[in-house]
């Protein structure tokens, strides 16, 4: 039941990233495209920064936080805030020839998940 003052759909969406979070593949590569003070203050367990400027821009690409070329196949999770830019990140990866990408929303969502 959702609280006094909040719309079930709000609730939906929480539990269904916090589904999300718990299928992560193991394998998977866990990506917050935040910038680096957001994913410092808090993040996902076992994710890695690699901010979307940065990352889009070519200045800090997926190789040096560990996605290597070899890893076209390997299951690739992105969040961010809201979803957008993680939604941009997986666009971009697309583009760079990686197969198994999964835009995992925002970090709002899981926040309020984990309550």
């Amino acid at each position: 039941m959702a609280a006094v003052g909040q719309p079930l759909t709000f609730h939906l969406k929480a539990l269904l990233f916090s589904d999300s979070v718990r299928t992560i593949d193991p394998n998977s590569i866990l990506v917050d495209v935040r910038e680096a003070e957001d994913y410092t203050r808090e993040h996902i367990p076992n994710a890695i920064n690699i901010p979307l400027g940065a990352f889009i821009a070519g200045k800090r690409g997926p190789e040096e936080n560990g996605i290597k070329a070899g890893d076209l196949d390997r299951p690739i999770t992105i969040y961010c805030g809201s979803g957008f830019r993680s939604g941009l990140a997986v666009e971009h990866l697309r583009k760079e020839g990686f197969r198994d990408l999964r835009n995992l929303g925002g970090y709002q969502a899981y926040k309020n998940s984990q309550k």
